[in-house]
C-alpha cells in the first residue's frame, strides 16, 4: 500500500487521537528549545509528532509506519512474510573467511528480487538504512548494511578481511579508485563519513565483501563500492550485514526487507542467502562422521567392537581435520568443489564399508589401514 495513505484528510481536527500522534507546529518547537525570542520566521502549520518505541524499528520508515497504522485500525490484516528457497541457479551464497574474527566477524544477506522503485520508494530505502545505522547498529560499531544491484555482480560472495594496502576500489560516487588507506585519509575531512573510521582504522586487516569475479562490493563500515550502486533501474537488490553482534545483524536484514519487500512483483517475500562461516565444514563432516560410526558399529561384530569404535574415532577427527584445511582454500577460491567432492566420497566410502570391500582410490593416504586393523570379520 502506498504511504499517501497516511494523509489523515489534510487537517488536525480529523486526526484519530487514538494513534500515538501528538500534533505540534515548527513555532511551539522552537518557543520550547530557544524561547520565544526565537520565533521571527517559524510557521504555525501543524505538525505530527510519533512516539516510536524502542523496539519498534519498523516504524522508522513511512512504509512500517503506514503499514503499522492500517494493521492498528483494522483496515489490512497483518502481512505474512515468506523466506523462498530458490532453484540453485538462482540461490546466492555468501562464504565468511576465518580472516574476519579479528575484525568483524559476523555476516547475513538476502535477496529481495523482481522489486520496483519509485524516487520517494528509493529514498526511503536509503533513509531507512541511515536511521538504522543511527539506533540499532549505534553507528554502525554493531552492525553495517551494504545494498546492491544484484545484476552488477556474481555470486557467490566472499566475505573476509585483508590487509589495507591489498585492498583496492572505486567508492561510492567517486571517479577513480583509492586504496583502503586513501580512502580513510578522503574521508578524515567528509563530514558524514568521518565519524566512522574508528571502527576499524587501528585494526591490522579491513573487512572486505567481493564477489566471484573479485568485483568488491564494500568495505564494511565504511563505504559501499560504486560498482554495485542502487538505483532507480534496480530490480533484485543483494543486502548484507556484517556485524560484531549476530542477533542485531539478524533483526536489522529482517526489518531491510520486510518493510521494502512489498514492492516486489511477490509482495512480502524475501529470497534466501545462505551464509557459509568458519565453522561450517568442521560441523558438517562432524556430523557425517557420527553418521558413518553409527552406521558400522551397528553392523560390526561385538567381538570388535570396542577397537573398531576407537579407530573410527581416531579416523573420523583425522578426515575433519584434512576436510576442514580443504575447504578453507576452497573458499579463498571462490569455490565449494573441494567439500561437494570429499562428500561424493564419503558416501562411496560407506557404500564400500557396508559390503566389507576396501576403498579402492583413497583420497587420504594411509587411511585405509586405520579402518581395516580390526581383522577379517568386520
Amino acid at each position: 500500500m502506498e504511504p499517501e495513505v497516511l494523509m489523515l484528510d489534510g487537517t488536525s481536527e480529523k486526526v484519530d487521537y487514538s494513534l500515538p500522534l501528538f500534533p505540534t507546529s515548527e513555532r511551539e518547537i522552537i518557543s520550547k528549545e530557544k524561547g520565544d525570542g526565537k520565533l521571527d520566521g517559524a510557521s504555525d502549520v501543524i505538525l505530527f509528532k510519533i512516539d516510536v518505541p524502542a523496539n519498534r524499528y519498523d516504524l522508522l520508515c513511512l512504509e512500517g509506519l503506514v503499514r503499522g497504522l492500517q494493521v492498528f485500525k483494522e483496515r489490512i490484516d497483518a502481512p505474512r512474510y515468506k523466506r523462498i528457497t530458490p532453484a540453485d541457479s538462482q540461490l546466492q551464497r555468501l562464504f565468511i573467511t576465518e580472516e574476519t574474527a579479528a575484525v568483524r566477524p559476523f555476516a547475513v544477506a538476502a535477496v529481495l528480487r523482481n522489486i520496483t522503485f519509485t524516487q520517494e520508494r528509493y529514498e526511503n530505502f536509503i533513509d531507512l538504512q541511515e536511521k538504522l545505522h543511527q539506533n540499532i547498529c549505534r553507528r554502525r560499531t554493531l552492525v553495517a548494511i551494504g545494498t546492491h544491484d544484484l545484476d552488477t555482480i556474481t555470486g557467490p560472495f566472499i566475505y573476509t578481511a585483508k590487509p589495507p594496502s591489498s585492498i583496492r576500489f572505486r567508492p561510492l560516487n567517486q571517479r577513480k579508485e583509492y586504496t583502503a588507506p586513501e580512502l580513510m585519509d578522503l574521508y578524515r575531512t567528509d563530514s558524514h563519513l568521518k565519524h566512522f573510521l574508528h571502527i576499524i582504522e587501528d585494526k591490522p586487516v579491513y573487512p572486505a565483501i567481493y564477489d566471484s569475479n573479485g568485483v568488491l562490493l564494500s568495505m564494511p563500515p565504511i563505504i559501499n563500492g560504486d560498482h554495485t550502486k542502487i538505483s532507480l533501474n534496480t530490480h533484485n537488490v543483494f543486502i548484507e550485514c556484517t556485524a560484531t553482534d549476530l542477533t542485531k545483524a539478524k533483526i536489522v536484514l529482517d526489518i531491510m526487507v520486510t518493510m521494502f519487500s512489498e514492492y516486489c512483483s511477490q509482495p512480502f517475500t524475501r529470497f534466501k542467502c545462505p551464509v557459509f562461516d568458519p565453522t561450517w565444514v568442521s560441523k558438517s563432516l562432524s556430523k557425517w562422521a557420527k553418521e558413518l560410526r553409527r552406521d558400522i558399529l551397528d553392523r560390526a561384530p561385538p567381538v570388535h567392537l570396542a577397537e573398531l569404535a576407537i579407530q573410527i574415532s581416531h579416523a573420523s577427527e583425522y578426515l575433519v581435520s584434512v576436510s576442514l584445511d580443504a575447504a578453507s582454500c576452497a573458499a579463498q577460491a571462490f569455490s565449494n568443489a573441494v567439500t561437494i567432492r570429499r562428500t561424493v566420497w564419503l558416501k562411496a566410502w560407506q557404500a564400500d564399508l557396508c559390503s566389507k570391500k576396501v576403498p579402492r582410490q583413497s583420497p587420504l593416504s594411509g587411511l585405509t589401514s586405520l579402518w581395516f586393523q580390526a581383522g577379517p570379520n568386520h
